[in-house]
């Protein structure tokens, strides 16, 4: 790890190179000049500074490398342990980041309020670091998933550090896929106080819509009740058609309403579904006041014949769930990220403008079977 300077004589160097026999030679063999006790003196003095001016000039070298390369997020030491795990390294040809964000866990997020901290827009100051276990159980067609603050995701047994977030299951007897979100690990009731949201699909499981907890339109009007506790829509996400099959990575657009300076979000409260995000990006591309974010597009790697992404060490496990949201307007912004470490365990990591509940409904879009994708 240290910088070292190729030594070459110079020209009335006062060190030749071994062997040297140049007349005039301060240390050649072949020398016949003769000097006085004071010339000698002077001659070491001399040849003293120039090694000292020259041992300046190697540190000097040194540190004016070393500060290129940390310019370039670079150590001058190598560090065996950095990118060691799957997923860890930076892929062929791409430019390791300057930027560092100070990632939040468990230990330093407040909670104390939860319905307000699951609703409200992740940091800008670094990602909040989240994971999800899938619990198939005996139903495998409608497995329970369950979100954690913390715990890094890397031991399903790691419960040292975790905090229970959110918890979602597929409503059976649906025509399509039906996600109810809960604040409770066992209780699944829409009729419950626990009730905190919904992700709605189509049919073939290519577009979803994120609820919160409100009521349907139609059944506002028909009960009387005021239109402030009709739902409101939190996002939506759309993939596109995968021509490749299995074989390609999949491509995902994904929406959600913009937050003003204060951290409010933009209400959107449609009284008749044309009116709703989807509906509307579909017909019109219309974006007005919401985010569009789109799955970073994986890089191919030849030696590992896979598409590959720089999750830094978040992701240890290929999968075509695997994805990456930045918006158009910051593609080095990682909004969402999403990645397997285990066979039922996946890391999630989200940061401003996105909530801990929009995110987490992003995710279970991944995991739902897409007829037309796959």
């Amino acid at each position: 790890g240290t910088v070292m300077r190729n030594e070459r004589s110079r020209p009335g160097s006062a060190v030749s190179r071994p062997g040297s026999t140049r007349p005039g030679s301060a240390l050649g063999p072949a020398s016949n000049v003769t000097m006085s006790r004071d010339s000698a003196q002077s001659f070491q003095s001399s040849r003293d500074h120039s090694r000292d001016v020259e041992s300046l000039g190697d540190t000097l070298g040194a540190l004016e490398v070393a500060d290129n390369l940390s310019k370039q997020g670079l150590k001058t030491e190598y560090d065996p342990s950095v990118g060691a795990s799957g997923g860890g390294g930076l892929q062929h040809g791409e430019r390791p980041s300057t930027a560092v964000p100070q990632a939040l866990t468990a230990s330093n997020v407040d909670t104390s309020d939860m319905r307000v901290f699951l609703l409200q827009p992740g940091p800008k100051n670094g990602p909040i670091l989240c994971h999800i276990r899938r619990q198939k159980g005996t139903a495998k067609l409608y497995p329970k998933y369950q979100l954690y603050l913390g715990g890094g995701g890397k031991a399903e047994g790691d419960e040292n550090t975790e905090r229970f977030l959110l918890s979602a299951r597929k409503r059976k007897k649906s025509k399509s896929s039906n996600y109810l979100i809960s604040l409770d690990e066992e209780d699944m009731s829409r009729q419950s106080g626990n009730f905190f949201g919904k992700l709605r699909s189509n049919f073939v499981g290519t577009e979803f819509t994120i609820f919160d907890k409100g009521i349907k339109p139609s059944e506002a009007e028909s009960g009387g009740v005021s239109q402030l506790n009709v739902r409101c829509e939190l996002g939506a996400v759309v993939y596109q058609y995968n021509v490749l099959g299995t074989r390609g990575p999949r491509k995902m657009t994904a929406l959600i309403p913009t937050v003003d300076s204060n951290n409010q979000r933009v209400v959107f409260r449609p009284t008749d579904e044309k009116e709703g995000i989807l509906e509307r990006y579909k017909e019109t591309q219309e974006t007005k006041n919401l985010v569009m974010m789109q799955n970073k597009p994986p890089k191919w790697n030849e030696q590992m014949q896979a598409y590959c992404l720089n999750f830094h060490g978040r992701v240890t496990h290929a999968s075509v769930k695997n994805f990456q949201l930045v918006s158009e307007e910051n593609k080095e912004h990682i909004i969402l990220q999403f990645g397997k470490v285990g066979k039922d365990t996946f890391t999630m990591d989200y940061q401003h403008p996105i909530s801990a509940l929009q995110a987490f409904a992003i995710c279970l879009t991944s995991f739902d079977n897409k007829l037309a994708c796959e």
